[in-house]
């Protein structure tokens, strides 16, 4: 039986990611993502207001992001 591999949501730009997720793929806290928000250097995406209780980050923008963060100079 072949084993169930849930999708890389990374892959797909165009998805929208819950906080949840977010603080899965970042590590970070909730309060630590809205913090990172307001860094000056490397400031994490916001994310796209849906309704009045439900924002959601598109994949693409995290990833650009992390992938940003990994290559900065230290």
């Amino acid at each position: 039986m072949p084993v169930h591999q849930p999708p890389n949501l990374l892959d797909t730009p165009e998805a929208l990611l819950t906080l949840n997720t977010v603080k899965q793929l970042t590590g970070f806290s909730k309060t630590t993502i809205y913090r990172r928000m307001e860094d000056e250097e490397h400031p994490f995406p916001r994310p796209k207001k849906l309704s009045k209780a439900c924002v959601r980050w598109p994949a693409g923008v995290v990833k650009q992001w992390l992938q940003e963060v990994i290559d900065a100079p230290q």
